[in-house]
C-alpha cells in the first residue's frame, strides 16, 4: 500500500488511540480501517467517530470469537451473492427454517456473532464497503413456533442490540432490504423489531409476495436472486 493511501489510516489511528485499548487497536488492520473510510466517503473525522462507536461494542457477548462460527456459517443460513458489475453485494436468507435448526444447537449470541463476523470478512475482502450490502429475506417457511422462539425476551434484547450496532457502529452501507412472503405470524415480531430501527430504515424495508416477488427482485438487482 502506498504511503499516500496509508496517511488517512494513520490519522484514524492517532485520533482513536488515546480513547481505546491497545488490544483493540491490534484488531484493526489496514483492510478493516479501509472499511470505515469507505463507509464514510473517505472522511477521516467521521470514520474515526464510527470506529470509536464500534470499539464501544466490542465487549458484548455476541461479538466474542467462537470456535463454532465456521460450523454455523457452513449451514449457509445467509447466502452471499458477490458483487456483479460494481453493484451491491446481496445477502440472501433463502430458508428461515435453518435458523430454527441452528437454535437447536447453538445459542442466539453465537448465531448473531457468526453472521456479524461473516459480514466483517465480506467487507474486508471485497468492494462491499464502498458499494454497500443489500438483503433479501425469504420468510415463506416462517412458522408460529419459530416466531415464538424469537420473541423470547433475551433474544429480543440481542436483536435490538445487533440492529443498533449494525446501523450505528458498523462500517457498512445498507442498500435495498426486501422481505418475501412474510406470514401473518411475522407481524407481531416486526412490530417489536421495528422499534429498534431508525424510522427511515424501517420504512424503506420492502415487503413483497410470490409470484411477483421473484420478478421484482430480479428487476431490483438486475439478476436472479431467489
Amino acid at each position: 500500500m502506498e504511503i499516500t493511501a496509508l496517511q488517512p489510516l494513520t490519522e484514524i489511528i492517532f485520533a482513536v488511540a488515546p480513547l481505546v485499548s491497545a488490544d483493540f487497536l491490534v484488531t484493526c488492520d489496514a483492510k478493516w480501517l479501509q472499511c470505515f473510510l469507505a463507509a464514510c466517503d473517505g472522511q477521516v473525522d467521521v470514520a474515526s467517530r464510527l470506529l470509536l462507536s464500534y470499539a464501544s461494542w466490542c465487549e458484548v457477548s455476541w461479538l466474542q470469537p467462537s470456535s463454532d462460527y465456521n460450523d454455523i456459517l457452513a449451514t449457509r443460513f445467509i447466502d452471499i451473492l458477490p458483487s456483479d458489475n460494481n453493484d451491491t453485494v446481496i445477502a440472501v436468507m433463502r430458508d428461515v427454517r435453518v435458523l430454527g435448526q441452528l437454535l437447536d444447537t447453538y445459542s442466539f449470541d453465537k448465531i448473531v456473532g457468526a453472521h456479524v463476523n461473516q459480514l466483517r470478512h465480506l467487507l474486508e475482502s471485497s468492494a462491499s464497503a464502498r458499494q454497500g450490502v443489500s438483503m433479501v429475506q425469504d420468510l415463506a417457511d416462517l412458522n408460529v413456533s419459530l416466531v415464538g422462539r424469537l420473541m423470547d425476551p433475551r433474544k429480543l434484547h440481542i436483536q435490538a442490540q445487533a440492529a443498533h450496532f449494525l446501523l450505528s457502529a458498523f462500517p457498512v452501507r445498507w442498500g435495498t432490504v426486501i422481505v418475501v412472503d412474510a406470514p401473518s405470524s411475522f407481524n407481531t415480531l416486526w412490530q417489536v423489531a421495528r422499534r429498534f430501527l431508525p424510522n427511515a430504515f424501517a420504512e424503506a424495508v420492502q415487503f413483497v409476495t410470490r409470484p411477483d416477488a421473484l420478478q421484482y427482485c430480479e428487476q431490483e438487482f438486475g439478476r436472479r436472486v431467489l
